[in-house]
Formats: structure tokens, sequence, C-alpha cells
């Protein structure tokens, strides 16, 4: 289960104008992020909030894929020389991001 279940978080409606809701779910998707994590990244950006742990999750992801991409990039065509490279680089690159929070 969650930490975080979704019937106790707080609810808000929102209206968007004409085309910000596509916009946003092609950013949402090139982020990897659902739309509503997208939004929220967002507001905790702009607002200097803290970081939730449900947005580290997403910078984890975003790592992961950033090394599979370089792995990739490095000749590492296969999905499992990708992964052996994020496994082995991943909790270097959380540590440093760590580091600069």
């Amino acid at each position: 289960m969650s930490d975080f279940p979704s019937a106790n978080l707080d609810k808000f409606m929102l209206r968007l104008p004409d085309g910000m809701r596509d916009q946003i779910a092609r950013d949402a998707k090139a982020n990897g992020r659902s739309m509503n994590a997208e939004i929220v990244a967002r507001l905790e950006h702009t607002s200097g909030l803290k970081v939730t742990p449900a947005e580290t999750l997403n910078v984890q992801q975003h790592v992961w894929l950033s090394l599979y991409c370089a792995g990739v990039a490095d000749g590492n065509t296969t999905a499992e020389n990708g992964k052996k490279f994020a496994d082995s680089a991943l909790p270097l690159a959380l540590a440093r991001l760590r580091e600069l929070a």
C-alpha cells in the first residue's frame, strides 16, 4: 500500500485554458510522470516547497532513464546491459543528488 493513499490527499478542481491540458500531458509523458505528478512537481518547484517522497521517486526514475540512455549511447544496446549499467551507477548518482539537495 502506498505511503500516500489518494483518498487522504487534498483534491482541487482546476479549469485550464484551451490546450494547456494537452501540453501538461505531453510534458508529463516526456518526464515519465502522471499529469498529477507533473503539476505537483511544477507547483513545488515554483513555490519553493519541500520535495515530497513521491517526487523523489520521479527523480530516481529520471536518473535511471538517464543512466540507461547513457549506457545505450556507450554501446550497451540491450535492455539487460543498460540495466546492469544503471544498477551500478544509480546509487552513486542518487548520492550526488542528495548532496545537491
